[in-house]
């Protein structure tokens, strides 16, 4: 169940990246130099040495960020282009 709710997390995550960056000023820059075909990537990282000092609402979700071990999570995105991202 905890690696089931991290990979959603993670997949929502990324998703909601290609969307910003498809409908984003940063977006159309890339199209107007040409960085359309999959040459950006971009990253969240999740500090995991807040999670006590924040107010996290799904408790399950709190826990199971709880179980990872090290200070951080990254969650990069295959590529970032405007209106091409098919990975």
């Amino acid at each position: 169940m905890v690696s089931e709710k991290l990979q959603q997390l993670q997949n929502e995550i990324e998703q909601a990246m290609k969307e910003d960056i498809d409908n984003s000023k940063v977006g159309k820059l890339l199209e107007n130099y040409g960085l359309v075909d999959k040459l950006v990537k971009a990253q969240y990282i999740i500090n995991l040495t807040r999670i006590d000092s924040i107010a996290i609402k799904d408790q399950e979700m709190k826990e199971a960020l709880k179980t990872l071990p090290g200070q951080e999570i990254v969650i990069a995105s295959c590529c970032f282009c405007p209106r091409c991202c098919k990975c």
